[in-house]
């Protein structure tokens, strides 16, 4: 399966030209592509991060806003595990909830019958808040951003990416940016994630590679390599 589902900000048409064989946009919530002018890039970075490195992969792309609520991002977690369309969905977003009310407790519900059908769930965190799902859920591969000496570190929270490293992303017509972050970084370990199943690793050989900080540290830095980074070691 040569496909990945990205749940993000809508991408601009601009974008979706470049790309146009390589992107299926499947609309659920009827968002409008102009409905977040100031976070229009970022859908635009996280898909080129896929599909400027592999170019085998092709993208089914599903837009967000910060309107859309989780009942109705449950939707499209629920469309992804019902159709089975992709094994790996990225997930550069989330939601702040203090208390698990009926629908993170769906989302949650989701979360494990994707896991359990092998689909795998990558989404960004913040270190600093404490209760962002669906990164929070521990059928998620978490992936944050901290101060480190090596590329990453792996702990009991999920995986944590050296934020001095930045990577050179498309994100408008007119510009590309360098960009690091969380969200950023989640499309390095699903990338991973889709290579490693399209080498036919078992479910069960993943999960024992994503706890192995040397394989992940390996691995990692030759997908880093394919892309335009940088380490600021100013900061």
């Amino acid at each position: 399966m040569n496909t990945i589902c990205i749940i993000d900000c809508p991408i601009s048409e601009h974008f979706k030209s470049l790309y146009s064989d390589r992107i299926t946009i499947i609309n659920i919530l009827s968002i409008k592509s102009d409905s977040m002018i100031n976070q229009r890039g970022h859908g635009n970075a996280i898909c080129e991060a896929f599909l400027s490195v592999n170019k085998d992969c092709e993208i089914i792309f599903f837009p967000v806003n910060n309107k859309t609520s989780i009942k109705e991002f449950n939707l499209i977690l629920e469309y992804i595990s019902d159709k089975l369309i992709a094994r790996v969905v990225n997930i550069s977003c989330g939601f702040i909830s203090e208390y698990e009310n009926k629908d993170i407790l769906e989302m949650k519900y989701l979360c494990r019958v994707m896991y359990e059908k092998g689909i795998y769930i990558v989404a960004a965190r913040d270190k600093q808040i404490q209760n962002v799902f669906p990164s929070k859920i521990d059928t998620v591969i978490s992936v944050s951003v901290e101060d480190l000496k090596e590329i990453l570190d792996i702990n009991q929270d999920g995986i944590i990416i050296n934020r001095k490293i930045y990577l050179n992303v498309y994100w408008d017509s007119n510009r590309r940016i360098w960009l690091n972050g969380s969200s950023i970084f989640c499309s390095i370990i699903s990338l991973f994630l889709f290579e490693a199943l399209n080498c036919s690793c078992s479910y069960d050989e993943i999960k024992e590679l994503i706890s192995s900080k040397e394989y992940m540290l390996k691995s990692i830095y030759n997908i880093l390599n394919k892309f335009n980074f940088k380490i600021n070691k100013r900061e």
